[in-house]
């Protein structure tokens, strides 16, 4: 069972294989999350409705076209 020091490594976590290839999500104010791949803004997802399946979806998206949301 993985430890989790800081909310940030849960969010670190939940990126999956994504993680190591660049991606980061950060919490932001407002009640937002903001992913990120190699700190370039990528999405915004509200903390109410993100999911880690639409997460790393958004990922893949972006390694198969380029493009941001």
């Amino acid at each position: 069972m993985a430890t989790y020091k800081t909310g940030q490594d849960i969010l670190n976590a939940s990126l999956g294989d994504y993680h190591q290839q660049g991606f980061r999500l950060y919490a932001c104010a407002r009640g937002m999350l903001a992913l990120n791949y190699k700190d370039e803004p990528i999405r915004t997802f509200s903390l109410t409705g993100a999911t880690i399946i639409a997460i790393r979806e958004a990922c893949q998206e972006y390694l198969k076209t380029g493009r941001a949301w």
